[in-house]
């Protein structure tokens, strides 16, 4: 059996050959015979606007948008040419408000794959630790029917090839009261 794991994340370190070559060295030993970057589109200036907003959502992503997308477009096709196996990917959040801005950004790069996710729920980040308290000001049924109604949004806007983590609403151990496969709008829209 080949394994892939195209939900790579380089954030730790800087956008070189070098750095990616570490990354690959670590997925041969784990049998994993290719891998896809697959960077968080919030850390790229040029992508700030695909989060923006007047609250918490936007003033982080202006703060986490510190690196140049060319850079790492540059690092990892460079890799790719020294024979690397890996695809050039990224993970974009889905902003419903943002959608046509979003798929304007996948296209306008050579990517090999765009992932999807939902990370935000308006200015709700469900899954970003400086948030955590916000989950006593909800209504735990609510989040997850506006997670899966946002997650559904993202699937049928077509932009992605993939979703990445679809149940990362759960990440600090909030569950639904009832069992949510079984909601009837869930299933009538596939």
């Amino acid at each position: 059996m080949m394994f892939y794991d195209f939900h790579v994340h380089l954030e730790e370190g800087p956008y070189t050959v070098e750095w990616i070559r570490r990354f690959i060295e670590t997925a041969e030993k784990r049998g994993i015979v290719e891998i896809g970057f697959s960077e968080h589109g919030h850390r790229f200036k040029e992508a700030a606007g695909l989060l923006a907003s007047s609250g918490f959502r936007g003033r982080w992503t202006r703060e986490e948008a510190t690196e140049s997308i060319e850079d790492y477009i540059k690092a990892v096709e460079e890799a790719k040419k020294v024979g690397l196996p890996m695809k050039l990917g990224i993970e974009l959040d889905y902003a419903p408000e943002h959608e046509e801005a979003i798929r304007e950004f996948a296209k306008s790069y050579p990517f090999d794959f765009v992932l999807g996710a939902v990370h935000w729920l308006g200015d709700f980040g469900f899954d970003h630790p400086a948030l955590i308290h916000k989950w006593d000001e909800r209504d735990v049924d609510k989040v997850y029917h506006e997670y899966f109604d946002t997650l559904i949004a993202a699937v049928k806007s077509g932009i992605y090839d993939a979703i990445a983590h679809p149940d990362v609403v759960k990440v600090f151990g909030h569950r639904p009261s009832q069992d949510l496969r079984n909601r009837s709008a869930y299933n009538d829209q596939f």
